[in-house]
């Protein structure tokens, strides 16, 4: 990889970097896979609404690039108080799970919920 500084691009033909990062589950998105995968930027204090739709069946692959917990849940309202039992998805860390684990069933909106007061996270939904 050393001898390819200069060129990174070269690297990519020998070389699929998507596997660096270890995955809890067997497809592997692309980065930057518009199609299959979702960035939010969920503000200080607030609630992100993804603008997608699903089932209770849907199985969500998390990641969480930031720095800071967030909070991730369903509810049927895109206005809805976060519940006490989000499921928090650390910084640098992965998560994969079904809707219905993420709130009751028939829920409609997933919503992302950043509690810190100085910090813009980004979220990834593949």
């Amino acid at each position: 990889m050393y001898k390819y500084q200069a060129t990174p691009e070269k690297i990519d033909e020998l070389f699929d970097f998507s596997l660096l990062r270890p995955r809890k589950h067997a497809k592997t998105v692309a980065e930057g896979d518009k199609e299959n995968s979702l960035t939010l930027m969920v503000p200080p204090a607030s609630v992100a609404v993804a603008e997608i739709s699903f089932t209770d069946e849907t199985k969500f692959s998390f990641y969480n690039s930031g720095s800071v917990n967030l909070g991730i849940f369903t509810a049927s309202q895109p206005n809805a108080a976060v519940p006490s039992d989000v499921h928090l998805l650390p910084p640098d860390e992965e998560l994969v799970i079904k809707a219905s684990q993420l709130g009751a069933a028939g829920s409609t909106f997933l919503l992302v919920n950043n509690v810190q007061p100085a910090h813009y996270r980004r979220r990834t939904i593949d």
